[in-house]
This record gives C-alpha cells, sequence and structure tokens, in this order.
C-alpha cells in the first residue's frame, strides 16, 4: 500500500487516481486526508531532522520533499530526501522509509519534486 494526503478537488482526485493505477500496476492506492490536530514535522530530508521528529511525542505527521540524486535520467541516480535546488542529502528514500516503518506511529506525506522519483519509490514500499 501507499498512502497519499491532500487537499485536492474531485477532478484532481480522479486523474490521480487513474495516474496511480496505471503506475502502480495493481497496488491498492489508499487516500487519506489527515485531520487538524496533526502536529507536523515539515521539510524531514536530513537524518538528524528525522531523529527529532520520531523522538519528538508531539509530532503526528512527518512531511518530507523526494527527489533522484545527483539527476533525473542518471543510470545511478536514487531518490533522496532533498528540496530543490539542493540535490545531495544524507538520507535516501529507502532509509526514510525504512525509519517510519520502524518507528510506526507518525503519518507521513511525500511530496514528490521529480516523476521520476515516484516509480523506485513505489517499488521500495510494497
Amino acid at each position: 500500500n501507499f498512502l497519499f494526503f491532500g487537499p485536492l478537488c474531485t477532478n484532481a482526485l480522479h486523474d490521480l487516481r487513474r495516474f496511480l493505477k496505471k503506475l502502480t500496476n495493481g497496488v491498492q492506492v489508499l487516500m487519506v486526508f489527515p485531520g487538524v490536530d496533526l502536529f507536523w514535522s515539515h521539510g524531514t530530508i536530513t537524518l538528524p531532522a528525522l531523529q527529532s521528529a520520531l523522538s519528538n511525542p508531539k509530532v503526528t505527521a512527518i512531511e518530507a520533499d523526494i527527489l533522484m540524486s545527483p539527476h533525473p535520467g542518471d543510470p545511478l541516480a536514487i531518490p533522496v530526501m532533498a528540496h530543490p535546488p539542493v540535490r545531495e542529502s544524507d538520507l535516501t528514500f529507502e532509509a526514510f522509509i525504512g525509519e517510519i516503518c520502524t518507528e510506526g506511529s507518525k503519518h507521513v506525506k511525500c511530496d514528490f519534486k521529480e516523476l521520476e522519483a515516484v516509480s523506485p519509490c513505489l517499488e521500495q514500499v510494497e
């Protein structure tokens, strides 16, 4: 399963479901809209920021940006937690999602900055 959050209009929801169905090739997609009682850690794109968010009992949700590093199209590119224009990070998506799943109690919002990052990330959460 893969989790998406967001305030989306009806047309955008329909388009997103259709796109994800095609992209995920049968993986179930769950659309969740968080309540107002969430306490967010925004821009959680470094290992220290993730560790801080995971250890803070007040934090209920984590938002992080994902892009391909060193750049899309590079055969060695991997998804990392970073926000443009920065393309380097001490935190890969694989390590990020591993820590999130190990901790197990936080909501997560993945902000894909590049379409090329979606497919490799989905493969890692199957």
